[in-house]
Order: C-alpha cells, then sequence, then structure tokens
C-alpha cells in the first residue's frame, strides 16, 4: 500500500492511495505570476519510507525586441516592436506629452509616434513599458522597459534638391 499527497494546491494528482504497480496523471495548474515556483509530490508507503518527486513550473513570459530606441530631433515613427508573451500585455508611457503608442493587436506589435523638439539643442529621454496583464495582486510585476532618446543636437535639413551651379 501507498499514498500520494501535494505539498501546494496547483499540484493534484489524480489518485491519492493504492497497491503496488499503477498508472495515474497529474494536474498542474497556471502559475499565474511572473516567478517560478516550487511543489513537491510525497510518496509514502506502508513503512513509512518516503519518495519526494519534486516539480519547479516557470513564471509567465514576455520579451520585446528593443531595448533602446533612438529618434532624430525631427520625431516621426519608430520601428515595429515585437512583443511575445503568454497572455494579454499593456504598454504605457511616461513622457505621452512627446510619445504615442500605436498597437496592433492582432500582430502582438507597437510603434511609438515621437512628437519634434523645437527647442534649439535640447535632447529628452523617456521610456515606455510593457506589461503583463493578470499578475496577481501582491505579486512582482512582470514588465519590460524600452528606452526612448531623442537627440536635439542633429540636425536634418528639409526642401533641398539637387546641387545647382550658381552663377555670379
Amino acid at each position: 500500500d501507498w499514498s500520494v499527497a501535494s505539498d501546494v494546491n496547483w499540484l493534484v494528482p489524480s489518485v491519492t492511495t493504492g497497491n503496488g504497480d499503477t498508472t495515474f496523471t497529474v494536474d498542474v495548474g497556471f502559475n499565474p505570476s511572473g516567478n517560478y515556483r516550487i511543489g513537491n509530490l510525497v510518496f509514502t508507503a506502508y513503512d513509512n519510507d518516503r519518495i519526494v518527486l519534486s516539480f519547479k513550473q516557470p513564471g509567465r513570459r514576455l520579451s520585446v525586441n528593443a531595448e533602446s530606441i533612438i529618434m532624430s530631433r525631427k520625431g516621426g515613427e519608430s520601428q515595429i516592436i515585437k512583443v511575445s508573451s503568454d497572455g494579454d500585455f499593456n504598454v504605457y508611457t511616461d513622457c505621452p506629452e512627446w510619445i504615442g503608442i500605436n498597437r496592433n493587436d492582432s500582430e502582438n506589435t507597437f510603434s511609438l509616434t515621437v512628437k519634434a523638439i523645437t527647442e534649439a539643442l535640447k535632447s529628452r529621454e523617456g521610456t515606455v513599458v510593457i506589461e503583463l496583464a493578470g499578475i496577481p495582486e501582491g505579486e512582482t510585476p512582470v514588465r519590460r522597459v524600452v528606452k526612448i532618446s531623442q537627440d536635439g543636437n542633429n540636425f536634418i535639413l528639409d526642401g533641398y534638391g539637387d546641387d545647382e551651379n550658381i552663377k555670379q
């Protein structure tokens, strides 16, 4: 005779007692947090010999294909940023007055629209935060930060065509 018990509520064996050899399944619940977790099944034989089977379950997954973006003083639209995750995510910025977010939920992407810098020799920095939705209260948020830099020291000349010979 033997018994099996879980030390966590997210590991549930399909049987809890048996006699001799048997096969059974273990239901492993969804891990809603960003942290891995460990649980054990403890098998106890009739003579109180014990065997412990440990399970390590990874946390939720989130990644983006950019860590920083540099924009010119002229502003414009950034490259497309791809988000890989195992669930819904939110995207927000700490500088909504000059950084706009253009989401494409069907492709898990977004781009940024950055306003032009109008003051000479002015530079600025901001961040865009991508954060998994549905992280339980009290758990550490799962987020990635993309740094946005806009360089006011460079310049772009618009409206100039091909070189021309000028007669004096």
